[in-house]
């Protein structure tokens, strides 16, 4: 309110420039007064009434409100109004408390939309709260000589437990997500593992085939040694010279025995053993029978060639001698493996021959 002239309380007062004067005439409104200085030459017939603020001002409200799913939750908004000068006059005489008036309206409005709408949909779209509430505050603050400025939602908060349950879902909703997606990945991950296996089992065939056949070559090319001195090497005792068939079980054996994972019992003292640099199963069998020598047809017909050196050498013996080689190398993939068990066996050349009987009338029948 404006402040009275020192040199006359009665008749002098002045008007801020925020601020609108109400002069009444015999107590009743005549006009209103502008920002100044304003006299009244007879203070007991005209005075003024009081003054209203011009500026804009803010009311906070918090409100609490049911949903239509019966979910009580709390809105924070504000309201932002200011006078209508043309309308001065309605806002002094009609209004005694504006704050709490706007306060009542505000809280009727709220509750009346709220109650129409899903608690996800006052969430989704606050536009819908801030239009009613705007659209029906403005219409009645204008009859009171107020303009609404704006309406801003600042909040909308449910209950503790409510809350904590819309984490929830959220939460669950999020684990699905990241359980599919991770379903997927095993999935696939599951899927390129089979390749590779599949792919590993292949290879592995093309090398067990490679090598089977680089075996069946050697075994050929050895032959033809073997035919040529067979009467020399088994007909003699005094020679020191073992048949070549033993001297491949002997080798069987020591690389059996060189494995630290199979434990070897057998029944003939160390010293007894001899050493022969015969083994075949090498690394990379095309270093010493490579593809294109493995293809060579002179190469098949050694054996056939040497078949006829002798006439005791039969097809069966070697057949005999390839089953004994092969069994042998099953003993020594055995003691590699990491999960084989101990195993009990002979090693004296005696042993070589019992061997060959039994391998030869198992697949005999």
């Amino acid at each position: 309110m404006g402040a009275s002239c020192p040199c006359s309380a009665q008749c002098c007062v002045t008007i801020s420039a925020d601020e609108v004067g109400i002069v009444e005439h015999w107590a009743k409104f005549h006009n209103l007064q502008g920002a100044g200085l304003a006299c009244f030459p007879f203070p007991c017939m005209c005075q003024l009434a009081g003054t209203l603020s011009t500026r804009q001002r803010s009311l906070p409200l918090s409100t609490e409100a049911k949903t239509k799913d019966n979910v009580f939750i709390e809105v924070k908004l504000e309201v932002q109004y200011v006078l209508n000068k043309n309308e001065a006059m309605n806002a002094f005489y009609k209004l005694s408390n504006v704050e709490q008036q706007i306060c009542s309206y505000l809280k009727n409005e709220i509750r009346s939309t709220i109650c129409t709408r899903l608690l996800d949909e006052v969430y989704n779209d606050r536009s819908v709260l801030i239009a009613n509430v705007r659209d029906r505050l403005s219409e009645v603050m204008a009859a009171y000589g107020y303009i609404l400025v704006a309406v801003l939602v600042h909040e909308v908060t449910p209950a503790a437990k409510v809350f904590q349950a819309m984490n929830s879902i959220e939460t669950l909703r999020r684990l699905r997500v990241a359980t599919l997606d991770q379903a997927e990945a095993e999935k696939l991950l599951v899927v390129k593992r089979a390749e590779g296996e599949m792919e590993r089992k292949r290879l592995s065939g093309v090398g067990l085939s490679r090598q089977r056949m680089a075996l069946l070559r050697g075994m050929e090319m050895s032959m033809a040694h073997f035919i040529s001195d067979a009467q020399e090497t088994s007909a003699d005792p005094a020679t020191g010279v073992m048949p070549r068939s033993k001297t491949m079980a002997l080798d069987g054996l020591e690389a059996l025995e060189a494995d630290a994972q199979a434990a070897m019992h057998a029944y003939a003292r160390p010293a007894n053993r001899m050493r022969m640099p015969t083994d075949v199963g090498v690394e990379d069998t095309n270093t010493l029978f490579p593809p294109e020598a493995i293809s060579q047809p002179p190469l098949i017909g050694v054996g056939q060639q040497a078949e006829g050196l002798v006439d005791t050498v039969r097809v069966r013996d070697v057949m005999e001698l390839m089953l004994i080689t092969n069994y042998f190398d099953m003993l020594k993939d055995v003691g590699q493996n990491d999960s084989a068990s101990t195993i009990y066996i002979g090693n004296s050349p005696g042993t070589v021959g019992s061997m060959r009987r039994e391998i030869a009338g198992a697949f005999s029948g």
